[in-house]
């Protein structure tokens, strides 16, 4: 039950930061119409859980701030569903080019910066 609740306050804590977020990046406009809101979300998304990964493969035992932070906080943060939804419409508007940019962009961004920020963190024994 407390990994539940755990789950529950850090994804609606994550949602709001996302919020926060796409509304701070959104003021500042777009580049090639590419929606840097919910990139800038994504990556940052994928280096917080490389991070948070690399942190709790040093810690030996159970804590209630991995399910906290990298179920809850960051599944509510991340936005894979949005992220699709954008491209769809990028597509659909005649701007496949931008669509392809932006899924180049977040995927492999994302990859290598969950790399970064495991490997910033994690430390073999």
């Amino acid at each position: 039950m407390q990994v539940m609740l755990c789950v529950f306050l850090g994804g609606g804590l994550g949602a709001l930061a996302r919020y926060l977020l796409v509304n701070l990046v959104l003021s500042n406009g777009t580049i090639m119409r590419i929606p840097f809101a919910i990139l800038s979300v994504n990556l940052l998304g994928s280096l917080l859980i490389g991070l948070l990964a690399g942190f709790f493969s040093r810690e030996s035992s159970a804590s209630l701030l991995q399910p906290f932070l990298i179920v809850g906080f960051l599944g509510g943060f991340t936005t894979f569903s949005s992220f699709s939804l954008e491209n769809f419409d990028l597509i659909r508007d005649g701007l496949p080019w931008a669509a392809l940019a932006n899924i180049l962009a977040s995927v492999v961004g994302g990859i290598l910066l969950a790399a970064l920020g495991f490997s910033l963190t994690y430390r073999s024994a």
